[in-house]
């Protein structure tokens, strides 16, 4: 058996046990895979465990797929796992009721082992776009693709909150939480997912790409730009500089320099 210890964690929901059985058959040598019989258990599993993708029915006793799917999608804890939802009705009425959930895709039964393993690759690899883009060193304008809006403003919400408080060299995680309403479980599930980074290191990547901003503009030294941004010290704050950047401070400022006289 292969080691999944590393691969997406997915959530199959459906509450015909043979089928269930199939998808987990398709899926279980590519990815970690747990099961539920219907929406209510699915939904309560998601709340407890990192899930990065759900594979649910429509038509479930208890909780459909699509009632799932909108608690899933409407919770801060949960909007950031990515949902399939499956059903036997082909018509576009019952589609757009699966997309106006929140759903991420929506394939119609009976479907091939290809098509789904290929949606869930395209959602995975959507995913880690994402991540790679709240990462990047590079100062981006345009939005990251497939985004849902709740975890959109879930990101503009940490900015502002971190930059608020970017002088506080003791601001950190449990601040951080107190003021999203999120325990440290579900704030660290929710950065991993979205960012690939744990919060604390996310706090300290908006720190560096402030200073970084800073430095371009000038109008202080990097050892105060060190203080403002909430490092303990001007050492530190030059190794953290440079493992994020590829660069020390000053050779930042001195390579934006060259560069601002060369756009002149």
């Amino acid at each position: 058996m292969p080691d999944l210890s590393n691969t997406p964690h997915i959530l199959v929901v459906e509450d015909d046990e043979e089928l269930r059985k199939y998808i987990v058959s398709i899926l279980m040598d590519r990815y970690q895979i747990d099961e539920a019989k219907d929406g209510k258990i699915g939904y309560e599993l998601a709340l407890k465990n990192d899930f990065d993708l759900i594979v649910s029915d429509v038509m479930m006793p208890n909780m459909s797929g699509t009632q799932m799917c909108q608690k899933l999608k409407s919770n801060v804890k949960t909007s950031h796992i990515l949902v399939i939802l499956l059903t036997a009705k082909s018509d576009i009425n019952s589609k757009i009721e699966g997309y106006e959930t929140g759903a991420d895709s929506y394939l119609t039964k009976p479907f091939l082992p290809k098509h789904l393993t290929q949606v869930i690759k395209n959602l995975l690899n959507t995913q880690q776009h994402i991540k790679a883009f709240y990462s990047s060193t590079e100062e981006k304008i345009q939005e990251p693709l497939g985004i849902h809006p709740r975890d959109k403003q879930f990101i503009a919400d940490v900015i502002k909150i971190i930059e608020k408080n970017i002088d506080e060299e003791q601001f950190g995680v449990e601040v951080l939480g107190k003021e999203l309403a999120l325990s440290r479980t579900h704030l660290f599930r929710k950065f991993k997912s979205l960012t690939g980074t744990a919060p604390n290191d996310y706090i300290r990547q908006i720190r560096l790409k402030k200073a970084a901003q800073m430095i371009k503009e000038g109008n202080y030294s990097i050892s105060e730009i060190a203080y403002m941004v909430g490092f303990k010290t001007p050492a530190n704050f030059s190794t953290s500089f440079k493992a994020f950047y590829g660069k020390a401070p000053k050779e930042y400022q001195a390579n934006n320099r060259i560069t601002s006289k060369g756009l002149l």
